[in-house]
Parts: structure tokens; sequence; C-alpha cells
């Protein structure tokens, strides 16, 4: 008989893409996945991962390492093979974590080089389909493409044992998408969930893998589009700019009831990292403040304060050991959107905050005292739009003030050479006068002598 040890609700989807995620394990030990529909309306999307599966075994990756994970139908819904083995997210996170980067950096470029060794890659041209899924983002007919796209390839799909294993195709699509999006989205899932994301990007990844702003700006409205497709919220790029230019937000007012905070879900890892069956709830009964018990063979902790976006003020978090007690509030990991001192924005509806407990291994607590309220997702992301095109308007008036400086820095170098020239002309034109004046006085002394040498002969 087999039991779940792993469960992963996508509710807050479209219903038409709401499907339960689950790792089974029998009497023997070995495992499963499983991802079943949740509503009668995500019934299709199961059908079409199953279709993506189909498409993607037959050579579609070049790349010899490469192997799609097997999936077979149920009549219940998709079963997969579990596969030992490390994603590729995990491999990154050591790397870093010991300070390897450019280890870091060549298993991407490696990474690259496999996603974007496909055997359907075309030139882009923008469809219906794609304008529907991503919003109208143009791109030139030169723009590198692929005809069908898996764009579920990022880090943490992909177990990297004697094979490179893709273990996830939810995601795929059968027209035109720039080939780079594919890389981009692997990249900022892993910078916006790792938590060594900001570290990745402060090593300037996105540059050195060639991307431009213009490029980066284009991929983030993709994404952005894609996320609000999924959950059934898509917005057209005019639409946006529209409610840019006529609403005005106000933080506070993007915030409803905490009522919706009923537990907090307390993750405990002793070495192995964090799993759904090393966890706990914690009751929460409106309260703002929760002790965490703490064994001697815990390493870290992982606190999911809630199960939606959030905004979380943390005004307390110390671990007490018996004689000492250490606050860490200004010290944490978190996969926060935005922070501004001790408050932390959390887009995500997964909001995780690490306390890493380094190697004590020793018996305490942790003191958590934190206010917490829920976000108003859709009126927050034209709230951010609203700020961000503020911020570049803001940028570009910084650029086009240097911009005005330089030429005026340049009018004063051209005025001071052409006060130069000014100068050298004038002399030039003294000198000629000079000349003038002494060409003048010789000629003159030169009739004098000849009328002088015409008197003598006269007289003579």
């Amino acid at each position: 008989m087999s039991k779940i040890i792993y469960s992963k609700y996508s509710n807050e989807r479209n219903k038409k893409f709401q499907i339960r995620t689950s790792i089974l394990q029998n009497d023997d030990g070995k495992k499963i996945v499983k991802k079943l529909a949740i509503v009668d309306e995500s019934k299709k999307h199961i059908d079409d991962i199953f279709e993506n599966f189909e498409r993607l075994k037959d050579n579609y990756y070049l790349d010899e390492r490469v192997k799609i994970n097997l999936c077979n139908k149920t009549e219940d819904g998709l079963e997969f093979e579990y596969l030992e083995g490390m994603t590729l997210d995990k491999i990154i996170d050591d790397f870093m974590e010991n300070n390897e980067y450019d280890k870091s950096i060549e298993i991407i470029k490696d990474f690259r080089n496999v996603i974007f060794n496909v055997s359907t890659t075309c030139g882009f041209n923008i469809t219906e389909d794609f304008i529907k899924v991503f919003g109208n983002v143009d791109f030139n007919s030169d723009t590198k493409a692929t005809l069908l796209s898996n764009i579920d390839s990022s880090f943490n799909n992909l177990v990297i044992n004697d094979a490179w294993n893709i273990i996830d195709y939810e995601w795929v699509y059968k027209f035109p998408i720039p080939i780079r999006y594919i890389l981009y989205r692997a990249l900022n899932i892993y910078i916006t969930t790792s938590v060594y994301g900001s570290k990745l990007k402060d090593l300037n990844i996105y540059d050195i893998l060639g991307y431009s702003e213009l490029e980066l700006s284009k991929y983030e409205f993709m994404e952005y589009n894609f996320g609000r497709y999924i959950a059934g919220e898509s917005i057209s790029l005019q639409n946006l700019y529209e409610d840019i230019k006529t609403k005005k937000y106000k933080l506070e007012e993007l915030l409803i009831s905490n009522d919706f905070n009923k537990r907090m879900q307390i993750f405990y890892d002793e070495g192995n990292g964090f799993s759904e069956e090393n966890s706990y709830y914690i009751d929460l009964e409106m309260k703002n403040k929760i002790t965490i018990p703490l064994e001697k063979d815990i390493k870290s902790i992982r606190i999911d304060p809630a199960s939606v976006n959030c905004i979380i003020l943390i005004n307390k978090l110390d671990v007490v050991f018996a004689n000492e007690t250490i606050d860490i509030k200004n010290n944490l990991i978190t996969n926060a959107d935005e922070k501004k001192q001790d408050l932390y924005t959390f887009l995500s509806s997964d909001p995780q905050i690490y306390i890493d407990l380094g190697n004590r291994f020793q018996k305490g607590y942790i003191n958590f005292e934190y206010e917490i309220k829920k976000l108003d997702f859709d009126t927050y992301d034209i709230y951010l739009e609203v700020r961000n095109l503020m911020l570049n308007n803001q940028n570009k008036l910084i650029n086009l003030n240097k911009e005005l400086e330089e030429r005026n820095m340049q009018l004063d170098i051209l005025g001071k050479e052409i006060n130069q020239i000014n100068d050298r002309l004038e002399n030039t034109l003294n000198e000629l006068d000079n000349a003038k004046n002494k060409i003048y006085i010789l000629e003159k002394r030169k009739i004098k002598n000849i009328l002088r040498n015409m008197k003598k002969r006269i007289s003579k």
C-alpha cells in the first residue's frame, strides 16, 4: 500500500490549471510521483501534460545527456518515475554556499547550451497565441526562437545523475517563443526563490549571459503576463498602462485583514534538507507571537508564515540557547520580493523565512514576534507597475540630466575652442595689419629713394 509523503496543491491558479502533485511511497520504499486534476476543469491540463511528454521524448533535445522523465496515464491522472539525484538548483546552491561562483556560472552556461540545442529552432514571429499567453511583446524576426518550447525548464525541474533528466514539462507551447526567455525564466525563478538568488544576481549573471536591459524588460513583461494567464487574470500592456495612468495607490490601502492567517508551518532540517514530513503547524489563533522549540540535531529552520502573498513586519526574532540569546532579525534569508527595514513584502503565495543555526546543534527555542497582513495582489501588481514606472521615469530624467550636463560641457569646450580660434584669428589679423603697415612704410621709403635719385640725376 502506498502512502503520500509529500503533496503540493496548485489551487491558486485558474481552475483549468489547478492540479495536485504528490510523492507516494510503497511498503518497499519505492517512490512515484503523481499529478491529478483538482477540479473537472483541469482534467484537460493533465491530458496536455501527457501530450507534452509525447512531443518532447522524441529527439526534441539534441544533447545526448538529456532524458525526459517517463510519464504514464492512469485512471485518475498521470504517474511519473521518481528519480534519484540532485536537482540543478541544489547543485548551484552548493557552489554558491562554498563561494565557488565560477562553477555556478559554468554549470549555468552548460544548462544554457543544453536548452538552446533543440530541434525546432526558428526565427521569431508574433502570433495570437503568443499574445494570449505572454502579451503583445515584439522581437525582431532574426531573434532566435523555438516552435516547441518547454518553458518549465527551470533549475529545480532538472535532476542530474548519469543524465540530465527533465522531470517536469507542464508548460510546453507550440508557437515561436524567444529561446533566451526560457533561460531568463530559469534564472528568474532561481533568483527569486533560492536563498542564494540575490548573490547570483549580484554576480551580474544577466550581463555575463549577454542580456541587455531592453531584452530583460521584455522578458519581465512576458513573465508578468504569463503569471496572470496562469492565474486567469491576463492583462494587456495597453490596459495596464491605462490603469497606471488613471489610478494612484498607497501601500497601506493594499492590505486586507489578517483573518486569513490561522496557522504557520515550521520546517526543520537535520541535514537532509526541508521536507513536508519534517514539518508541523502552529495554530495562531490571531496571536502575533510564537515560540519554536529547537532540538539538538536541528541544523536550520524554515518558517512559512502564511500561504498567501502578504506583508510581514518582524518586531522580534531571537534564537535562545542555554546561556545565549542571539538577535537574528537583521540577518535573515527570505524569498521576499522587497524589504524596507523590518518590513518584508512577499508576492509569492509561499513566503519563506530561513534561519541557519550553524553547527550549534543545541537545544533551545526561537522567539518570533510579528505583524502580518494579506495583500490585495491585483492592486499590488498595479502599484508595483506604477512605482516601477515612476522609478524608470526618474532614471530617464537622471540620464537626460546627465546627457544635458555632458552636452553643456561639450558646448563649454566648443565655446572655449571657438574663443581660442577667434583669438588666433584676431592675432592673425593684427599680424596682417602690421605686415601691411610695414609694407606701406617700405614702399614709401622706396618711393622716396627713387624720387631722391631722380632729383640727383636732374640736378646733374
